[in-house]
């Protein structure tokens, strides 16, 4: 089977001035709605696994490169999804998870996770060192800079130690002007870069590539990260203004690479397309995605308590909300703990208990107790309007079609603009 040229299909997605959605999650229900949706409108995706969430030491997910890479490919299978048309990668891939480490340290655990990913397959990196580690005196464009090289090193070391087995070398994507991974404090950064700042870090970063003898590598830096100004709290979004980046689109004319838009989440499907016509050729998203399948999980759950007998009941809810106070790390920084936040904050910090064994109990208890019932379709509407619109007759409940219908509203609203629709 013909290997993809990564290359070739970045340069296309400029001329063409289109673009690629990068998924970023560890959440098999909607990584599982990503390989469906793909299999059926045949175009490419990319799917993404972040630092803190698989890396070299199991991450929140407890899954290492190799094995996030294993499981998206066994889906891939699953779904008939072709191999060429699908990019694995790492988003953040750098010292993010460790930065209450000092420099030496948190970088030794970057250059593992770095190494982990390329030698589990990954081809798309995203090496992203703009993060201030515990020891740092100084810190400066010129250490990022410094650091993103050291960690291509490593990238490049490790696909040397592999390349008999997988020739097709990896691609970079470099730039650090964008929300930490998992989501900002606060929506909508006033700062996005001017041409003179990412020519100045251009410059700085390639000196630093070529330092280390990384000439060919800086050759295969295909996209560049800046801050779109897009953005989300808990209960706003702020919109990508697309008349700041007169100055970038100019810019992007004499550079070989795409830029890469993060935070896009619960951005319009106009915004997306506008992002798409000033030169950001990768869109990524998560929390929608995970947002959308709790949704529908959460609009079960009220089906269920319609249909079945309370001492029969999954209590789901109750279940997820109860671990989340037990173990609050993952959306204490993010939330003050009032329940409403908890369940609907955009921010979706719930998407790190799904994987909670109590809770995945839970879960597939509603999911058995769903499946194969007949009920009213006004029942189903009344939950799920936007998914179910005949409100005739009977319907047999399938939980699972129903959670794919509701991820795919937004990955129909990606699949548009990624188009230029």
């Amino acid at each position: 089977m013909e290997k993809l040229d990564l290359l070739e299909f970045f340069r296309e997605l400029k001329e063409q001035r289109k673009a690629v959605v990068s998924v970023c999650t560890a959440n098999w229900f909607v990584l599982d709605s990503v390989m469906k949706f793909q299999k059926e409108k045949d175009t490419l995706v990319i799917i993404e696994s972040t630092s803190n969430q698989v890396n070299h030491r199991g991450g929140y997910s407890g899954l290492t490169p190799f094995d996030f890479r294993k499981k998206v490919l066994s889906l891939a299978e699953k779904n008939g999804v072709q191999t060429q048309k699908l990019i694995i990668g790492a988003d953040h891939a750098g010292p993010w998870p460790w930065v209450s480490l000092s420099a030496n340290e948190a970088m030794e655990e970057a250059k593992k996770l770095v190494s982990a990913c390329v030698r589990a397959g990954y081809k798309k990196i995203h090496i992203d060192t703009s993060y201030k580690l515990a020891n740092d005196v100084i810190y400066d464009k010129s250490i990022v800079a410094r650091r993103q090289a050291e960690l291509c090193y490593v990238a490049e070391q490790a696909h040397k130690d592999v390349s008999h087995e997988d020739p097709v070398r990896p691609v970079y994507v470099l730039g650090t002007d964008v929300p930490p991974p998992g989501g900002s404090l606060g929506a909508g950064s006033k700062h996005t870069f001017t041409a003179e700042e990412l020519l100045e870090d251009l410059d700085i970063t390639r000196r630093e590539f070529l330092k280390l003898g990384l000439k060919d590598a800086w050759g295969r830096v295909v996209a560049y990260v800046v801050n779109t100004g897009a953005d989300f709290t808990s209960f706003d979004v702020t919109p990508y203004e697309s008349d700041k980046f007169g100055q970038l689109r100019s810019l992007l004319l004499a550079e070989p690479f795409v830029f890469e838009a993060h935070s896009t989440d619960y951005q319009r499907l106009e915004t997306l397309v506008r992002m798409v016509n000033d030169g950001f050729g990768v869109l990524k998203v998560g929390p929608e995605l995970t947002f959308r399948f709790r949704e529908a999980v959460f609009a079960l759950c009220d089906i269920e308590e319609e249909t079945i007998e309370p001492q029969d009941r999954s209590h789901l809810v109750e279940t997820i909300l109860s671990q989340m106070r037990v173990n609050p790390k993952y959306w204490k920084n993010y939330y003050r703990g009032d329940e409403v936040e908890l369940k609907f904050s955009l921010y979706d910090r719930i998407r790190y208990y799904w994987s909670d064994e109590t809770v995945q109990t839970a879960l597939k208890k509603l999911l058995t107790n769903l499946c194969g019932l007949r009920v009213p379709a006004s029942l189903i509407h009344q939950h799920l309007p936007d998914v179910v619109e005949d409100i005739s007759g009977t319907v047999v409940i399938d939980p699972f079609k129903l959670i794919e219908s509701k991820i795919r509203l937004s990955l129909e609203k990606y699949y548009r603009a990624c188009e230029n629709a």
